[in-house]
């Protein structure tokens, strides 16, 4: 069975870290493997937010967490304004 995490974001809409995304993101990232409850905060209270690449894609920055100076968390809405974790890694730049 898949659980899923649901967080709201700063804008009340709902985000979900599915199993799926969560093992997704440690396969590739190991190093954030200790920091779920960060990439739940990086979408609740973002320190950056900026448009993505696609359309309804947002990248969400959370600073001084994290094993480097910014976790970015990707984040794709729907049409009906829900949200998906897509991925999270470590950022040493400033967005």
């Amino acid at each position: 069975m898949d659980e899923q995490r649901k967080i709201q974001d700063r804008q009340g809409r709902g985000v979900v870290l599915s199993t799926e995304r969560w093992q997704h993101i440690v396969s590739g990232h190991p190093e954030i493997g200790a920091f779920k409850e960060q990439i739940a905060l990086a979408v609740e209270s973002p320190t950056a937010a900026l448009p993505g690449r696609g359309p309804g894609e947002e990248w969400l920055y959370l600073e001084e967490v994290g094993p480097s100076r910014w976790l970015k968390v990707v984040v794709a809405f729907d049409s009906d304004g829900g949200g998906r974790i897509i991925t999270a890694f470590a950022r040493r730049r400033k967005p």
